[in-house]
């Protein structure tokens, strides 16, 4: 997956010798300045990468991306235009947002009016998704829709084996989830798309092994 990516960085706030690409950020690490890291980091792309892509995408380091399946879900849009991708949540408030778990992507449209309209961007907050959301609300941007042409979900903010085989409705059925979700989630496998984008939650171990599914022919292909 990471030689699938244009350009890799990795957002740290300290030094890290066996990463590529490292960015260090001037914030101490934890997950109440999880908001902030994240402003610096969106921040950091906007003022040198802003005209080196097309779209810029957001993880966390326990998430798996089919960036494969990621091209193609963006092949047929414009990142001219302001536009924003992932899984779509509504907080009880009534705000919209992408998952951070899930990750999130952004178009160069939606970059550059981030970057030249920064004063959207909260100066205080721990939920760094939210706050994100938020900010994107307020600069007008697009919210799209990732799910397949069955309404299956692409991106996950829990593992995807768990949805697949553990969290029903019948056996969770007050799982934050249900609620959190702007469209109303499958059960079981039809929960997922059979060309999914993004998983939270996956070891190192299985990050190796979705790889080698994909490869393979056997997850996330589209069978």
């Amino acid at each position: 997956t990471l030689s699938s990516c244009d350009t890799l960085l990795f957002m740290t706030s300290a030094p890290c010798s066996y990463l590529p690409n490292v960015v260090v950020l001037p914030i101490n690490e934890s997950r109440e300045a999880l908001w902030e890291k994240s402003k610096l980091a969106w921040l950091h792309v906007y003022e040198h990468f802003a005209d080196k892509a097309d779209w810029f995408l957001k993880a966390d380091d326990d998430s798996y991306v089919m960036v494969h399946n990621l091209r193609h879900l963006l092949v047929s849009h414009d990142p001219a235009h302001k536009l924003y991708f992932g899984r779509h949540f509504v907080a009880p408030t009534g705000e919209d947002y992408m998952s951070g778990g899930a990750g999130y992507l952004v178009s160069r449209g939606a970059l550059r009016a981030m970057g030249d309209h920064r004063h959207v961007l909260a100066p205080t907050g721990t939920l760094e998704d939210f706050q994100f959301g938020v900010a994107m609300t307020a600069l007008g941007v697009t919210f799209g829709d990732t799910r397949d042409d069955q309404e299956r979900e692409t991106f996950f903010p829990l593992s995807i084996n768990h949805l697949r085989y553990w969290y029903t409705r019948a056996r969770y059925p007050t799982l934050w989830l249900w609620d959190y979700s702007k469209h109303t989630p499958h059960d079981g496998l039809a929960c997922c798309s059979t060309r999914w984008i993004a998983t939270h939650y996956a070891s190192d171990a299985r990050m190796y092994e979705y790889e080698r599914q994909y490869l393979a022919g056997e997850e996330g292909c589209g069978l």
